[in-house]
Order: C-alpha cells, then sequence, then structure tokens
C-alpha cells in the first residue's frame, strides 16, 4: 500500500512566534524523515492541536484542513482546538523524543516513560485526552522518533 501524499504545510501570521517557527521546522523534518507519518496528518482532518508553552506565555495551534494541508498559526484567538497540549520550553523535547514501536508511541521506552512521569507530574497537561485519545496517539506518532535513537 503506498504511503499518503506529503500534506502541505504552510507558517501562518505575518510574525509568527518562535514556537511557531520551530514547529513548523519539526513538523518538516518529521514528513522527510517518514513518508508515512502523512498518513497520521490526514487522519487529523478537520482538527486543531494547540501546543501551549506556559513558560513564554504563547501558543502555536496546528491546524489540519479537510484536504490534508497544515496550517501552523501562532497565537490566533479564533481557533478552537480539540487537544490542548501545555508545557514549558525545556519540556518540549519530551514530546519530540517518545519512540515508536510499530509506528505507535512506545511509552514503556525511555523516551516513552519521560513523558509518562512528566504527565503524572503535570509539567506536561493534556486537555481533551480522554475525549480525544486518537487525535493524542496521533500527535505523538507524527512527532515520535524511530526506535534505537533515544537514549
Amino acid at each position: 500500500m503506498p504511503d499518503a501524499a506529503r500534506p502541505a504545510l504552510v507558517l501562518e501570521g505575518e510574525k509568527p512566534n518562535g514556537t511557531a517557527r520551530v514547529l513548523h521546522t519539526v513538523l518538516n523534518e518529521k514528513l522527510d524523515e517518514a513518508p508515512w507519518k502523512a498518513k497520521p496528518v490526514k487522519a487529523l482532518s478537520k482538527r486543531t492541536v494547540r501546543l501551549l508553552i506556559t513558560d513564554r506565555n504563547e501558543w502555536v495551534d496546528v491546524v489540519v484542513g479537510p484536504d490534508g494541508a497544515v496550517d501552523v498559526r501562532s497565537d490566533a484567538s479564533d481557533t478552537k482546538p480539540q487537544v490542548t497540549v501545555a508545557l514549558d520550553m525545556k519540556t518540549l523535547p519530551v514530546i519530540l523524543g517518545v519512540p515508536l514501536w510499530h509506528k505507535l508511541p512506545a511509552v514503556w521506552e525511555k523516551g516513552g516513560k519521560k513523558l509518562i512521569t512528566d504527565l503524572a507530574g503535570r509539567r506536561v497537561r493534556v486537555r481533551g485526552l480522554l475525549s480525544h485519545p486518537a487525535i493524542v496517539i496521533r500527535v505523538l506518532q507524527i512527532l515520535g522518533v524511530p526506535p534505537g535513537t533515544v537514549g
């Protein structure tokens, strides 16, 4: 089965904040290194995920359109996210370091255990985790790293 086409990725806004630029770059790299990640992106169509950086008092909305195109918006107040991930900038690498096992988040390995510890310690808070678990899993699939690269 062929991989889905790579989605278009747009950095919106006249002056995007630093977090938006970082996330835009990371998403580009993740989609380049693993073309199969286009499929979980397409599964997020018509969904919005907000990344709230608490120590910078800024947020980034990742809006996936019905066609699978991804808009990275900084501090847009008109979007309604289904899932909000709140963390500080030092904890962002935890989300980016979750290893994948058969294209699913491996929470039992080093990077995954760190994420679970940070969730339990409330250093990472996820609003919408219980009502939209599939969205959270797809976000971790997209941002995750191949096995053996963490540690």
